[in-house]
């Protein structure tokens, strides 16, 4: 899934319809299976989970409500549209406007932000330079 975004995008339209014929029953079930995932891992003395890919801003408030506000950090990674395309994406107005791409897109209170158009030696001194500080910052 991170290199093949042919495979990918022939899927995301059925990933989509997936999770919300699943929400409709319960909008939380999605984040209801990751409360559990967390609570056997916090039984083997787990400090810091992260989860990716959080893409409506309700899935955020219900892990504050569950967590606390001050135990959620947030963390936004941007790209820009050239470094996008550069990479494979292909702008398309009906699955890029969807609430599952952009509804966090006005979301200005990140804890953290990464620019990714950068390299991977980039991203990996993002990593050890700011993102490991910022955890040893909250532990």
């Amino acid at each position: 899934m991170l290199r093949d975004r042919e495979y990918k995008e022939s899927h995301r339209n059925n990933l989509i319809k997936f999770a919300q014929n699943l929400q409709q029953s319960n909008p939380l079930i999605l984040s209801e299976f990751v409360f559990e995932k967390i609570q056997n891992m916090t039984s083997s003395n787990v400090d810091i989970v992260f989860i990716s890919d959080f893409r409506r801003k309700t899935e955020q408030l219900v892990f504050e409500q569950r967590f606390g506000q001050k135990n959620v950090i947030t963390l936004r990674i941007n790209a820009s549209d050239n470094v996008r395309a550069a990479r494979g994406w292909r702008y398309d107005h009906i699955k890029d406007t969807r609430y599952t791409e952009c509804e966090l897109d006005d979301k200005m209170d990140w804890n953290l932000v990464f620019n990714n158009d950068g390299s991977p030696q980039n991203v990996t001194r993002w990593i050890q330079n700011d993102l490991f500080h910022y955890c040893q910052t909250i532990l």
